[in-house]
Formats: C-alpha cells, structure tokens, sequence
C-alpha cells in the first residue's frame, strides 16, 4: 500500500511538472510574457530602491568633498555598488565616502566613482574600486532604470513602421504606470540608513520619466491611440502621491504634445492630444 501511494505520488508530480512546462513553453517567446517578466524584474528593483532610497547610505545633496578621489579602471556600465564594503571602509578611516556614480551610470576611467573626506591609501582605493561593478552590460539589481528602459523600448519596437502594433505599446505603457507607481506607495516610517558613512544620490524621477516615456512619444507620435493612453498614463501617474510625478508627468505631457502636434496631420486628433495635455496643467 505505501509503495503504491508513493508511485501514484510521483506519477502526479510527473504530470504536473510537464502540464507547467507546456504552458511554459506555450507563452515563452511571446511579447506579453516578456513584458511581463520584465515588468516582474523592473518591479523588483524600483521596490528595492522605493524601500531603501539610497541603496541604504545616506542621501547625498550638494557638491562631494574634494580631498581624494577613486576612478574605474573599465569603461561599462556600473552594474552593482557593494555599499557594506564602503561602509566597513569608512569606519575603518573615521570618515565618509560620497558615491558619485549609481547603478546604470556609463563610466570611464576619468570621472570619478566616489570621493574621500579623507586621504586614502593605496589599499583603500583599490578596494573601493573593487566594490564598484563595471561591467560591458547593464543588469536589473540595483538599476531600476534599466527595466523601465527595456520596458520603453519594447513599446518603441512595436512602433516601428516594419510591425506596426499600437496594442504592444498600449499594454507596456500599463505596465510602466504600476511599475512606476511603486515609488509613489505611503511609507510607514523613514527608511532605515544602514550604512550611515557612504552618501549616495539619489533617483532622479526626472530622469526615470525620460527613460519611460520620451522614447514612447517619440515613436508613437504619429498614433493617435497611443498619444491618448499616453496622456492618460502620465495623467494617472501625476495624481500619486509623490512630490516629483506631477512636474516629471507635465514635461512629458508637453514634449509628447509637441511631438504630435508635428507628426499628426488631422487638427482634431491634434486637439484630443490638447486637451488630455491641459488636463496636467
């Protein structure tokens, strides 16, 4: 009776381990699973930067001190900040170090990764150019930017003349807005400075509403369902609760007008456009 339960059990598992895979490999390679494992990942990294705004350090405002430097030897793109070694780093000397570069930033061997409000030894620079990950690709885990880029041109793509699919751009737009509206969700308490010695800027909402939606407008300039939505969508989003989305939401509201107002060649869609624009101020 037990060896028989026992294989009934596996027989199941069996079956339901292949019934997963073929609905897997039914969606694998379709355009709205792949917005949606990207949302899934660009979702992940803005709640990590939404709970810890920082990536634990505190925010750095003004003008680094200028007593020393560290640069990368690699040119990339910086991947991951190892912000515990930086900490350590900083206790050790009695000071601060202030990041200059965020996950995502393209960096050579001029600018500087991060400043010293002390003068550092050799080993101490290396180690904290070691704890800067440059590498030839951008990745998803301390770069909430990059998902909303891969986002954006998922819509830029099915915009091209070549596919043509307003819908593709429609959907990846609902998918910016709740990935976006993440930042925007009531905070219970202050987030909690881990690593009090490292400065650390913070996202620039400005910048993260270029990446999202300035390509989409430009792309979808000439659609006149898609300018609607994405009014609508940055509409939405200025209505959250977060002091940056009404400014960022009107500058792409007028840059996407503008862009329509160019490429649309009936005055009456020109005036929807017009009309969902004013509706931001």
């Amino acid at each position: 009776m037990v060896l028989f339960v026992g294989t009934i059990g596996i027989i199941g598992v069996i079956v339901l381990t292949l019934l997963a895979w073929i609905d897997l490999l039914a969606r694998f390679g379709r355009v709205g699973d792949a917005i949606e494992r990207v949302e899934a990942a660009a979702g992940h990294a803005v709640r990590a930067r939404w709970k810890h705004p920082c990536i634990g350090g505190r925010m750095r405002i003004g003008p680094p001190p200028t007593v020393a430097s560290v640069t990368s030897t690699r040119i990339g793109y910086l991947q991951h900040i190892d912000v515990d070694t930086l900490e350590r780093l900083a206790c050790l000397a009695g000071g601060e170090i202030h990041v200059d570069a965020i996950p995502g930033d393209f960096v050579d061997t001029i600018v500087p990764l991060a400043w010293f409000d002390f003068v550092p030894d050799d080993k101490v620079l290396e180690a904290v150019r070691d704890a800067f990950n440059v590498c030839e690709q951008r990745s998803f885990d301390q770069d909430p930017r990059f998902g909303v880029v891969v986002l954006s041109e998922i819509a830029s793509k099915a915009l091209s003349p070549a596919i043509n699919d307003p819908g593709t751009a429609i959907a990846t737009l609902a998918a910016l807005a709740r990935v976006l509206a993440l930042l925007a969700e009531p905070r219970d308490e202050d987030s909690e400075i881990l690593h009090p010695h490292v400065f650390i800027p913070p996202l620039a909402i400005e910048d993260l509403f270029n990446d999202a939606f300035s390509p989409i407008s430009e792309a979808g300039a000439g659609t006149l369902a898609v300018g609607i939505r994405l009014q609508k969508t940055l509409r939405s989003l200025s209505r959250l609760a977060h002091p940056a989305f009404p400014a960022a939401a009107r500058q792409q509201s007028q840059l996407a007008l503008g862009r329509a107002r160019h490429a649309l060649p009936l005055e009456e869609d020109v005036a929807k456009i017009e009309q969902l624009a004013a509706a931001l101020g």
